[in-house]
């Protein structure tokens, strides 16, 4: 067995690879998206408990341990980005689909006017 990452552990002779996430960090959907991204190159199993998610990533064939690690770990920040991003932004899509709904039934300002 070999470390080289701050949370996974490799086991390089069994081709395998542990990955420990604290959920505060990471929520399940961030870490299922992640894990889902990788499925045509990895054998991904998660478990764990309250205190810590436990990602099992076995390569498929063809594929290298380490790079697989390192790309989870880049669809993990990705995905936490893209979730808090959308988290920010939920008020101002909502605002836009509801103009847009209201333009197309004629009961919006623009609708009204001839716009």
């Amino acid at each position: 067995m070999s470390k080289q990452f701050a949370n996974a552990e490799l086991h390089e002779k069994e081709n395998f690879a542990l990955v420990a996430l604290n959920p505060k960090l990471y929520s399940q959907a961030t870490v299922f998206s992640a894990a889902y991204v990788l499925l045509d190159q990895a054998f991904v199993v998660v478990d764990g408990t309250p205190d810590q998610i436990v990602v099992s990533l076995r390569p498929k064939k063809g594929r290298n341990l380490k790079q697989l690690v390192e790309q989870f770990n880049s669809q993990l920040i990705s995905h936490s980005v893209s979730a808090a991003e959308s988290k920010r932004t939920e008020n101002i899509r909502a605002e836009l689909v509801k103009r847009a709904l209201l333009t197309q039934t004629g009961n919006g300002a623009d609708a009204k006017s001839g716009k």
